[in-house]
């Protein structure tokens, strides 16, 4: 990997830190204040991670979260809306509606959102090389815990990929490949 292209990536995934549950607001915002909190989160994830007004709607509609309450997002919401939006990409609503209930059984919606939260910074520490921990074991977890663990590393992954597809972009814009040989010519016979 490019050095500057590995600064890169380094310097962004440094500023990739999900809030901790405490730090969500729970004053109460309203949708579309909601929606620009829990998208200033989510930088290193391309577009198809952002979160609209409608499909918060929809979420609510499909029993994913509670109804707000006159018409004010609260913590847990913001807090589960986050984990959504991170795992959206990689799981159908109906796999996500599964796991939060799995989740959400262990306990309330603080401990549960604090366990994704530290579950996708080792799986971070993990892809970024910037922890020697060693990566447990599917088998050595219960249930929820390895499907916990499998997202993040998958959110992680899908970080690493983003913000290095990205600085390979800002290092050669046109997308031509450096060093190859390759010209972007076909062969002529």
């Amino acid at each position: 990997m490019n050095t500057q292209v590995t600064d890169d990536v380094r310097a962004a995934v440094k500023s990739f830190q999900l809030p901790a549950f405490q730090a969500i607001p729970d004053v109460g915002l309203f949708l579309d204040q909601t929606v620009r909190y829990i998208n200033e989160y989510l930088y290193p994830l391309p577009d198809d991670a952002l979160l609209t007004p409608s499909m918060i709607t929809n979420y609510v509609k499909q029993g994913l979260i509670p109804k707000p309450e006159k018409k004010r997002y609260h913590r847990s919401q913001i807090a589960l809306l986050i984990c959504i939006a991170l795992s959206k990409p990689f799981l159908s609503l109906r796999h996500i509606a599964r796991l939060r209930k799995s989740i959400m059984e262990s306990g309330d919606a603080g401990n549960a959102y604090e366990f994704f939260r530290e579950e996708l910074t080792h799986a971070m520490d993990h892809v970024f090389g910037t922890s020697q921990a060693p990566v447990p074991q599917i088998d050595a977890l219960d249930g929820t815990k390895s499907l916990v663990s499998s997202v993040t590393m998958m959110i992680a992954y899908k970080i690493f990929i983003n913000l290095y597809c990205q600085a390979l972009e800002r290092d050669d814009p046109d997308g031509h490949t450096k060093g190859t040989g390759d010209t972007g010519k076909t062969a002529q016979p």
